[in-house]
């Protein structure tokens, strides 16, 4: 997480629902969320958490901690879950979420990982056009702040956990190129998602299209810059957390440009969303 590079970034897709807007807390009482999706879902995620917060999940699938999730209760802020069983033969594309607590948005889905890690070209920025500023008669300037950072989830910034602090300063964006991205990586075998006997597609295989293309289509979905960065808390020292940011695709197109058979290089722009 050190000066926040960006190792191979991670997508996660918002199956569950078109939005992400966590700065509403609601409180559950036992109540069930049940989901079907096309694809099969890898991790739930819980942002706007509250301490008392507690989530099961049906019999099919077992969620594991992979940010402050714990049986016994969550830490206020979020909270990210794996799902034990992901592989294609023994996962379900359906099942139940049961949450008793206070919680802002629950986020189900399945993340895309990028075949590699970006060019070293990359690009990352903090956007300040939330504040406009003006010169005075006197040759004063003024700013005035119309947004600087996304609205609490609660009583906390977003991102934030526990009582360790979150610093934010404007809006984050990524300018990201990727080279030498087999075809297979970018687009699926098929359109109709199907296979014939002799076929060497293989049920599962993830793609850009597919996994993410395909589902955001202007909604916002999770962008984890670096993934593989642990989570670790103590409990007394501020958290090793990965970076997270609710963000949507800055693009009117996407482009592919092949540079040998069969291999292409893509660039996408990443802007925080709120």
């Amino acid at each position: 997480m050190a000066y926040q590079n960006v190792g191979t970034p991670r997508f996660y897709i918002n199956h569950f629902s078109k939005e992400i807007n966590p700065t509403t807390i609601n409180t559950y009482s036992a109540e069930a969320f049940t989901y079907s999706f096309d694809l099969k879902p890898n991790y739930v995620m819980l942002l706007g958490t509250s301490s008392g917060l507690q989530i099961t999940a049906d019999i099919h699938n077992t969620l594991v901690e992979k940010v402050n999730y714990y049986i016994e209760g969550l830490d206020e802020g979020f909270s990210l879950a794996g799902y034990a069983l992901m592989d294609y033969t023994t996962a379900s594309t359906s099942g139940t979420l049961t949450i008793t607590g206070d919680l802002a948005e629950l986020v189900v889905g399945r993340y895309y990982d990028m075949p590699h890690s970006p060019d070293l070209s990359l690009s990352m920025s903090h956007e300040y056009g939330g504040i406009k500023t003006i010169t005075t008669k006197g040759g004063s300037t003024l700013s005035n702040v119309n947004y600087l950072n996304p609205a609490k989830w609660g009583d906390r910034e977003a991102w934030q956990l526990g009582d360790s602090p979150y610093y934010y300063s404007g809006r984050r964006s990524w300018d990201l190129s990727f080279s030498y991205i087999s075809d297979t990586d970018i687009e699926p075998y098929s359109y109709y998602g199907n296979k014939y006997d002799g076929d060497t597609h293989q049920e599962g295989t993830d793609n850009w299209f597919q996994n993410v293309l395909y589902y955001t289509q202007g909604s916002p979905f999770i962008f984890c810059p670096d993934p593989s960065i642990e989570y670790y808390s103590d409990g007394s020292n501020p958290p090793r957390v990965p970076e997270f940011a609710i963000c949507r695709f800055d693009m009117d197109s996407f482009q592919r440009k092949q540079v040998a058979s069969n291999v292409y290089n893509i660039k996408v722009k990443i802007v925080e969303s709120w």
